[in-house]
């Protein structure tokens, strides 16, 4: 009996024996786990041969055909904005270099059982990309899109322990505007990008704004082009019907503020110097006809080549725009002087030269231009015979 008792005892122990040594196993093992890289650090080697233990444990028997949960997965989108070339006013588009990201999860791809010691293992891209899900996410109204791939692709792909995936990429686009050139030169450019999936609707995908971030970051922090300043950029999503369904669609929106110091040097102070210039002629006697026409002729020529340079450099709308009716407006100011010139020239002709004090079209330009009343009453060739007219301040013949 003594001899049963004392065998069960020992195994007892035993058994004790083993489980704390079983739970001082594990617990050495999570500590060296977690604390064995900065002491211990193990060489590249390794680390890339566990990764790719890891991706082919994963990957066996993986679908990317299939939905990650086999339902519902949303796509968190957020995007960084690297710089923006140019504004294209002639075609309506801008160019931009941009960082795209997106995140969902898939649980096929967690590896948190296989206690790895990793919390995250960034892999190529360029080939894992093609081996599991993906969203197939695209800018639908781009004009052209490329990846950037020198010295190679920029793509940059992320696993989880948990099965989130974290994807990335570097993309130059051309974009479109909106050109409404109504107000030119003193206005604004609309420019959206639209971002959806291009194979999965919404009931399979639903495309999102990253809300813990900033969904748009401006890189740079201040993006000025020659003639632009970018002055306010918004993130917003809607739902887009096609046939396959409805989408969800992203939009980013930004606002580009034309800088117009260049047409007030280039266009409007000529314009105010040209029609400075035609008024010259109203400081020249009747008898300078030649004089005062190539004064007029050359200020409306000059003013035509200037309105045709800026116009050349703009799309061929319809519209009506500002600096069109400030240009046609000074044209008006100088084609009026040499209405001036031929009234004065058509009456000299005809001997009543001798005693205007002003005509109509002087009174004309007197009243919005304070330019002096044409007098012509001190000509060399007065004839003491004509009827003499009235030298008051009032318009008359």
């Amino acid at each position: 009996m003594d001899y049963f008792f004392f065998y069960f005892a020992s195994v007892y122990h035993i058994l004790q024996i083993l489980l704390i040594a079983h739970e001082l196993f594990e617990h050495f093992q999570s500590v060296s786990c977690h604390y064995s890289e900065p002491h211990r650090p193990e060489n590249e080697d390794s680390l890339y041969q566990r990764t790719l233990a890891i991706l082919e444990y994963i990957l066996n028997g993986y679908n990317k055909l299939e939905l990650p949960g086999g339902g519902h997965v949303q796509v968190s989108v957020e995007v960084w904005v690297q710089e923006v070339s140019k504004i294209i006013e002639i075609t309506s588009e801008f160019e931009l270099d941009i960082y795209v990201t997106e995140r969902w999860t898939d649980p096929a791809l967690a590896y948190s059982h296989l206690n790895p010691c990793k919390s995250n293992m960034s892999v190529d891209g360029r080939t894992i990309l093609e081996k599991i899900w993906n969203p197939h996410a695209c800018f639908v109204n781009s004009k052209l899109a490329n990846i950037h791939s020198s010295p190679f692709k920029n793509i940059f792909l992320q696993i989880y322990s948990n099965g989130s995936i974290w994807h990335n990429y570097r993309i130059k686009l051309t974009g479109p505007c909106s050109n409404t050139l109504r107000t030119f030169p003193i206005d604004q450019q609309r420019c959206m990008l639209f971002y959806e999936s291009f194979t999965h609707n919404h009931e399979q995908v639903e495309m999102e704004w990253i809300d813990t971030v900033p969904p748009i970051t401006i890189l740079k922090g201040n993006i000025t082009l020659p003639d632009y300043v970018l002055v306010d950029f918004s993130a917003s999503s809607e739902l887009r019907l096609y046939p396959p369904g409805i989408f969800n669609e992203l939009i980013a929106t930004f606002t580009f503020q034309r800088l117009y110091g260049f047409y007030i040097l280039q266009v409007y102070v000529p314009a105010y110097i040209s029609v400075f210039i035609s008024w010259v002629s109203f400081y020249l006697g009747a008898e300078q006809i030649p004089s005062r026409t190539t004064v007029g002729v050359n200020s409306l020529l000059a003013l035509t080549f200037q309105f045709g340079s800026v116009v050349n450099n703009l799309p061929k709308t319809s519209d009506v725009k500002a600096i069109d009716v400030w240009i046609l407006s000074s044209m008006a100011f100088i084609f009026a002087s040499l209405i001036e010139l031929a009234v004065v020239g058509y009456l000299s002709r005809n001997g009543h030269h001798a005693s205007i004090k002003c005509v109509v079209v002087s009174c004309y330009f007197r009243r919005f231009s304070i330019v002096p009343l044409l007098d012509v009453a001190s000509s060399s060739r007065i004839e003491p015979d004509l009827p003499q007219l009235s030298t008051s301040n009032e318009c008359s013949l």
